[in-house]
């Protein structure tokens, strides 16, 4: 008698509310009353959590998976909020899928005051708005890097005649015959410091350059191969052993075999600055296909990153090292973005640090 009961209070609450209306929606429609028992939910949020509508009626939500309505990333729980000040409440909460993805999950709660329901109730709607989440960053981080390229071209410029001025003095003072070996050391010093800053430069312009070129199938293992001869001579200088584990008959990736290498020896750069202060260290890239997608791993032995610096990484003039631009890894996002791949860090400390670029293959002709 007792599950009549609840049953018919639940239909009521479905046909006065217009709730059959709310199975045609593609979010989570769920109906709690103020103990947080569940009244009722549309036909996505029974797809959602895999049951059926009559065997949920009346049960606490916290006990069928769905603590998430009040795990928000500001801390707040819409469901708590609402019943306490009557009025709409939102929140987003994140939530990790089975293959490690986050999802963004927004929950909204609308207070129903008792003459519409019994006793008050609360309407809960989630909803899956990852997709619009990626957008928007990917849209600021977008403006952020067309704003940075501007800036990078304009001091670039401004700084580069100046530059020439003293770069081209102090190689004449250099040649003098009348310079004590105190103040020949101090010009040579202002020399190398000259030639750094050209260095910084020749990057910002490099930075501030479109990277897109005409797309070709790229044959992934041989660019892997000719930046491993590129840079192999500086790891042997710094004690870094360098090797290589490639995939047999490799699918071919769509991209651009330049800015392939380019990227490959920004991040043997990172790899190795990293390193080099500690005399020996190990660099290793590896090919594979995975799931419709060809990827390079570059992995070191290096001190590793705090991870507490790790949202930083890609970011433009961000560096954890006393040398160099901050601009190799922003460069090698940047261009992976616009080839459609992926780029992802993963890295502790005194665990080294591993980078893996997910690219899309080669179009069959």
């Amino acid at each position: 008698m007792k599950n009549k009961k609840k049953t018919e209070h639940s239909e009521f609450s479905r046909q006065g509310l217009g709730f059959d209306l709310l199975d045609e929606v593609d979010s989570d429609v769920l109906m709690l009353d103020i103990k947080g028992r569940l009244l009722d939910l549309n036909r996505h949020a029974q797809k959602t959590l895999g049951v059926q509508r009559d065997s949920v009626l009346g049960q606490d939500f916290r006990q069928l998976g769905l603590e998430t309505l009040c795990s928000v990333e500001d801390g707040t729980c819409p469901f708590e909020e609402t019943k306490k000040s009557q009025e709409r409440t939102e929140g987003v909460h994140l939530q990790e899928s089975s293959d490690g993805k986050v999802k963004y999950i927004r929950v909204r709660a609308y207070p129903l005051q008792d003459a519409v329901v019994s006793g008050g109730a609360v309407l809960i709607s989630r909803k899956d708005i990852t997709g619009q989440v990626l957008v928007e960053q990917q849209l600021q981080q977008s403006q952020k890097m067309a704003a940075i390229g501007e800036l990078s071209t304009y001091i670039a410029h401004e700084i580069r005649n100046p530059l020439f001025a003293i770069g081209g003095f102090a190689n004449a003072l250099s040649r003098s015959q009348n310079l004590s070996a105190q103040e020949r050391e101090k010009v040579q010093i202002i020399l190398a410091e000259a030639r750094r800053l050209e260095n910084i430069l020749k990057s910002l312009l490099n930075f501030a350059q479109p990277t897109e070129g005409r797309l070709e199938s790229v044959d992934l293992n041989s660019v892997v191969e000719q930046s491993i001869a590129l840079m192999g001579p500086s790891c042997e200088q710094f004690g870094v052993c360098v090797s290589s584990v490639l995939q047999d008959h490799l699918d071919p990736v769509q991209g651009v075999s330049e800015l392939l290498k380019q990227c490959i020896i920004n991040m043997m750069k990172n790899s190795l600055e990293a390193m080099e202060e500690l005399g020996h260290g190990e660099l290793v890239l590896r090919t594979e296909s995975v799931g419709g997608y060809v990827m390079l791993h570059v992995e070191d032995t290096g001190p590793g990153i705090p991870h507490d610096k790790l949202e930083d990484v890609f970011n433009p003039f961000f560096s954890t090292k006393n040398k160099g631009s901050g601009l190799g890894l922003a460069m090698t996002k940047k261009i992976v973005d616009n080839l459609g791949g992926a780029l992802k860090l993963e890295s502790e400390l005194g665990s080294g640090t591993h980078i893996s670029v997910q690219l899309r293959p080669a179009v069959s002709s």
